[in-house]
């Protein structure tokens, strides 16, 4: 095949303007959409002066950021913001602290409010804490500030991030020191929906396990 012919292959329109060419091979033609502006499009394929069915979609921007500036004062169950949605579902709510955003981050090195998430053992009754961002659209990356409270070892803490289908891609144990970390969360594809925090405090010990969280980031890239 001739692929310097405009005959074999497919030019890839959008809003009537130009924006690639599509090679066609054994009859069938294809085109990676997704390098297109955030926005609404109208997509066609055009071949030998004849135009497709047109493709109408809104494409998403190719990242968001939560500085979590937008959470509520008070402890809250659940949060809603235009590209995710959060729920706090612990195994044992009656015990359990809410979420709740943290004002004075930047004692912590964050920025403004952060996601304060903590767990307790409390008179004998340990109150695990389950925190999970679904996301609105798939992503390949996420990023975000993490501020680890120091707490007997035998308290667990991991993040775990989730497919379409709910289950685990890759799971980010954090360490039991305290401070301030970048954590990046990536499965090499862009697959991500959700992102699962897990906090369990130790049967004995220390009262209180927390983590704070800041600068949230979801990519394509």
């Amino acid at each position: 095949m001739n692929t310097e012919s405009m005959e074999d292959r497919v030019e890839i329109l959008d809003q009537d303007e130009h924006v690639g060419w599509a090679d066609i091979k054994d009859g069938i033609w294809s085109y990676d959409l997704s390098d297109l502006d955030e926005g609404d499009h109208r997509v066609v394929g055009r071949y030998r002066g004849t135009d497709s069915t047109p493709w109408l979609f809104a494409q998403g921007a190719s990242e968001y950021v939560e500085d979590f500036e937008g959470l509520p004062s008070e402890r809250f169950t659940e949060f809603e913001q235009s590209w995710y949605s959060a729920i706090w579902a612990p195994q044992n709510p009656n015990n359990a602290l809410r979420p709740k955003a943290t004002l004075n981050g930047s004692r912590l090195g964050l920025h403004g409010k952060a996601l304060d998430l903590v767990a307790q053992r409390v008179n004998g009754i340990v109150s695990d804490c389950i925190y999970t961002m679904t996301f609105h659209s798939l992503w390949k990356t996420v990023t975000f500030d993490c501020y680890v409270q120091t707490h007997t070892e035998a308290s667990r803490r991991w993040i775990e991030t989730l497919n379409d289908s709910n289950d685990i891609l890759n799971s980010f144990t954090l360490p039991h020191t305290r401070g301030l970390q970048r954590i990046v969360l990536s499965n090499g594809e862009r697959s991500i929906r959700a992102l699962r925090f897990n906090l369990i405090p130790a049967d004995e010990g220390g009262a209180a396990l927390r983590i704070y969280v800041d600068t949230l980031e979801v990519s394509a890239r």
